[in-house]
């Protein structure tokens, strides 16, 4: 099962839950408001990036 990323809005708080599948909002296990799926750290891809390439190409 995959594990989703939710941050409370109102606090700021990250939680991690494993799920079968994402749900839109899930409540804030500190604050009990509603809190946001967010994009995982570790689903986001570099490899393949030229930024910080030393090959001189990428930003000026």
């Amino acid at each position: 099962m995959p594990i989703f990323e939710y941050q409370c809005p109102q606090c700021g708080k990250i939680t991690e839950k494993i799920q079968t599948r994402s749900q839109t909002d899930i409540p804030c296990p500190v604050c009990f408001k509603p809190a946001v799926r967010r994009v995982s750290r570790s689903a986001i891809s570099t490899s393949g990036s030229s930024c910080g390439s030393s090959s001189g190409a990428g930003f000026t």
